[in-house]
């Protein structure tokens, strides 16, 4: 079941028009999206992707825990790859944008050393030396370090001035303002949505709420 917010004032129409929806299946919540415009945001008192979707999660609660189940979210994170891109070129200038990625980069172990070229591969999309795609083995050579940067760009706090704007809105975002616990990272199966492998790595994030 989905739940949807709908205003009918949204460029002066008299159909109603959808802002934004939310995706429950049993006691899993997933998939909010936001399809009203700044300007249309503004026109209703603006308050951002969070205020926005933030009455549709709480609807989503009651539907998700209706059977007696503890609600989870299951969150995208889109944008991922382009915040560990960004981390990569800060390092490059020895700054310390990225904690997560700070800890690969210090450590000197062969096998350290391998999953952070895989980072980096994955990242940019650019196949590792000896290699000419960046493939399934790329990917789960990169696993373990991709999963500590995916918590971390999960958590990211809006009171991170540094950080946050890097944050593409979303799940994540909107579960934390409701009080969800971050309890794991996931990855989708590597033959599904090609597209999402590149913009986040395959990853997801699965929270609990409290």
């Amino acid at each position: 079941t989905a739940a949807a917010a709908a205003d009918t004032d949204i460029g002066n129409s008299n159909s109603p028009t959808t802002m934004a929806s939310i995706c429950v299946k049993r006691n899993i919540i997933f998939g909010s999206r936001l399809y009203a415009t700044p300007a249309q945001e503004q026109e209703q008192g603006g308050g951002g992707y969070v205020k926005t979707t933030l009455p549709l999660l709480e609807k989503a609660l009651l539907e998700a825990s209706r059977e007696g189940d503890q609600p989870q979210g299951l969150a995208a994170l889109n944008g991922l790859s382009r915040y560990v891109r960004n981390a990569l070129q800060q390092q490059q200038q020895e700054e310390q944008f990225s904690p997560a990625l700070e800890l690969w980069r210090n450590r000197d172990h062969d096998a350290e050393q391998v999953v952070l070229e895989a980072i980096t591969s994955v990242a940019t999309q650019i196949p590792r030396k000896g290699h000419s795609v960046v493939g399934i083995g790329t990917y789960s050579d990169a696993r373990i370090g991709w999963t500590d940067l995916a918590k971390e760009y999960a958590t990211i706090s809006e009171t991170d001035e540094t950080r946050y704007p890097f944050v593409q809105q979303g799940d994540a975002t909107l579960f934390q303002a409701k009080g969800a616990l971050l309890v794991n990272i996931e990855y989708i199966g590597f033959d599904e949505n090609p597209d999402y492998w590149k913009d986040a790595g395959g990853a997801m994030a699965r929270f609990f709420f409290v």
